[in-house]
């Protein structure tokens, strides 16, 4: 059946998969296991930077780069930001579903796809399952994180979706009104903050991660005729962010005429490490719908 196609070069090595289900599509590149768009009756919703590099030396400015092992430089400085998981090229896990309407596909990431000097800092042994469903119109994107060695290991793991955004003054997230976040922008200076808006909007540089969030549900307002309705599954903090202006002019992949055009609302674990033991495996993800 079709609808899954394995992109490669002219070497014969994968560099994407395009997924086509009867009103939705979605596009991910091995390198990163990095999800650059998801199409939903002819509307682009997941934001690409127009100069992200995706030659395979650097991580990719937009889509959804996977977090993991860690969060900016939490665990460690020696570390790159974010870690190396969206700096890493995966493996093709197969094909899991492929039926008209619904389409899943996965890819793999262990430790021995890793640069050595990484290993060397954070010397642990694991197994990434990334699962990527398309499924009318709501696209899943799941992580599996397995301690494959013989001792604990601690981590943290975000989901950082870009959303593509026609009218940011129309652009809005719903649903964290009370719960508790750290204020990381300039203007913030890390201090720790109650949301009291019932709709987060983006005047200025945005920059929160809201910890311990109970609600799994939240309303993306993106400016387009449909929002999104985002859901949570077990991961327990949110970061929210748009770069703005000044920001924007220090990241040469991403163009400070973009910033107008997304917000990142990302669902992860990253308030605290979380320690995984021998052979146990953490789960989490996001479902995204139109509606």
């Amino acid at each position: 059946m079709s609808g899954i196609d394995l992109i490669r070069d002219d070497n014969g090595n994968l560099i994407k998969v395009k997924i086509n289900n009867t009103i939705a599509s979605a596009e991910v590149y091995m390198y990163g296991a990095t999800l650059t768009s998801w199409i939903v009756e002819g509307q682009e919703r997941i934001f690409l930077s127009k100069k992200a590099i995706l030659n395979g030396s650097k991580a990719i400015r937009g889509g959804i780069p996977i977090v993991f092992p860690q969060f900016n430089t939490k665990l460690t400085t020696d570390l790159p930001s974010h870690g190396f998981a969206r700096i890493s090229t995966w493996k093709w896990g197969g094909i899991n579903i492929n039926t008209p309407d619904r389409k899943e596909v996965s890819f793999i990431l262990t430790d021995k796809e890793i640069n050595k000097k990484y290993l060397e800092i954070w010397p642990h042994q694991f197994k990434l399952v990334y699962t990527v469903l398309l499924d009318g119109k709501s696209l899943s994107t799941k992580i599996k994180i397995k301690n494959t060695g013989n001792e604990p290991w601690l981590f943290n793991t975000l989901l950082h979706t870009y959303f593509n955004v026609k009218d940011l003054t129309e652009a809005g997230v719903h649903g964290l009104k009370n719960y508790n976040y750290i204020d990381t922008s300039p203007e913030g200076n890390g201090e720790k903050k109650m949301e009291d808006r019932q709709k987060i909007v983006f005047q200025k540089e945005v920059d929160s991660i809201y910890y311990d969030v109970n609600q799994k549900s939240f309303k993306l307002q993106t400016g387009f005729k449909n929002d999104i309705i985002a859901e949570k599954c077990t991961l327990p903090d949110i970061v929210v962010w748009n770069p703005w202006i000044e920001k924007s002019k220090r990241m040469a992949d991403f163009g400070e005429e973009s910033y107008p055009n997304m917000f990142c609302f990302e669902v992860g674990s990253v308030y605290q490490p979380i320690e995984l033991d021998v052979d146990a495996i953490y789960e989490g993800g996001q479902v995204l719908t139109v509606v």
